[in-house]
């Protein structure tokens, strides 16, 4: 792990066991780091770079969680427990039975465990305690599951199926499922919570669903292959489709009206991404043309030679962009003037990079060949 404002390594306080499992929380404060044997697990606390060991013996378990603030891990399995680094206890769930899935409420105080026998409880982090008279009965397994980002709802994938279901929160209640024919690949809320986007193959189509309204009201994106992503952009405004037929669509969120044309590529788009205010679209093919749109009027901003896919990361200001030609090529390229601004060769393979918040530097990893970072003005 490395500072970006300072490009200080913070190395690991303490020799790492073989095979250990690392989760990093959501808001990137802190590391869950799980070792086999002896079985345990520690919290790598990134803000002063110490370890905080979780109290009591973890042992076995087949699914973990961690809250957002990285302060609480979730553990289930034949038992299912919480595990407080902050207040150093442990509480076991009260009342449960084996648990399949996990997943923590955004504000952290409050746990999804689904069980063996297919019902969702909801448990207090804070005391153990099982909230009564809220139970989401899921007709087959679930294989995952995630909240809206108000916490009003919660939606689960099922297991071997194209369906979701999505359910209150408050009271576990039924609110409605989306499903494709045949395999689902993506879904998730709008930062709102307003609308639910799925992508998948087989009625080929994507799908915008309200998730005010108590029907299955949807708005049908038709891809004449299937589609394979759905994203909303960060301030909720559009939603981006693409499919296999090398096409992508954008979407007002709110009317469900197309903006602009179809924007097409010469071979399959696997990589979509939003510039952080939501104006910047960049699609990336599997050939390494990357096209950068203006979504207002939606007229190409850029096109640069390279491939976009998970190692390319916009700036905050959605000004630059980083893309990967080759193994170890990274360009940077600057949407406003339509350029690559600066060419950097890195270590190879470069598995991704990443820029700052205030834009001044530039990361990179690579495969087992370390990582590296440049000041921009020198790159």
């Amino acid at each position: 792990v490395w500072r970006t404002e300072s490009g200080e390594e913070l190395k690991f306080p303490a020799e790492i066991a073989p095979d250990s499992r690392f989760v990093l929380s959501s808001r990137g404060n802190s590391v869950l780091v799980i070792q086999p044997r002896p079985a345990g697990a520690r919290l790598w606390d990134l803000t002063d770079n110490t370890l905080r060991d979780l109290p009591g013996e973890m042992g076995a378990f087949a699914v973990v969680a961690l809250s957002p603030d990285g302060m609480r891990v979730a553990t289930g399995g034949t038992t299912a427990r919480v595990w407080d680094a902050g207040r150093g206890v442990v509480l076991s769930l009260t009342n449960s039975r084996p648990v399949t899935v996990l997943a923590f409420a955004p504000e952290g105080d409050e746990l999804l465990a689904v069980q063996d026998n297919r019902e969702g409880r909801f448990w207090s982090t804070l005391d153990g305690r099982r909230r009564e008279g809220a139970v989401i009965k899921y007709p087959v397994p679930p294989r995952s599951a995630r909240f809206s980002a108000d916490g009003r709802l919660v939606a689960a994938a099922l297991d071997q199926t194209a369906r979701v279901q999505i359910h209150y929160r408050a009271t576990g209640g039924y609110k409605f499922s989306v499903s494709h024919s045949a395999l689902m690949f993506d879904y998730g809320f709008s930062p709102k919570g307003e609308y639910f986007a799925i992508a998948g193959w087989g009625d080929l189509q994507a799908r915008i669903y309200s998730t005010k309204d108590n029907k299955d009201y949807r708005q049908r994106i038709v891809h004449e292959s299937g589609a394979n992503h759905a994203l909303f952009s960060p301030d909720g405004r559009f939603l981006a489709t693409t499919g296999f037929d090398y096409k992508l669509q954008l979407r007002a969120a709110g009317s469900h009206e197309r903006i602009g044309p179809v924007i097409e590529h010469n071979s399959l788009i696997e990589s979509v991404t939003f510039g952080s205010d939501g104006r910047l679209l960049a699609t990336g093919d599997v050939d390494g043309v990357v096209r950068v749109w203006d979504l207002q009027p939606l007229l190409p901003a850029a096109i640069a030679p390279g491939n976009l896919d998970s190692k390319s990361s916009f700036s905050p200001d959605g000004r630059l962009l980083t893309t990967v030609q080759g193994s170890n090529q990274i360009r940077l390229v600057d949407v406003i003037k339509k350029k690559v601004a600066a060419t950097i060769d890195a270590r190879p393979p470069v598995t991704r990079t990443v820029l700052d918040v205030g834009g001044r530097w530039i990361g990179q990893s690579s495969l087992g060949n370390g990582a590296q970072v440049w000041r921009l003005r020198d790159a």
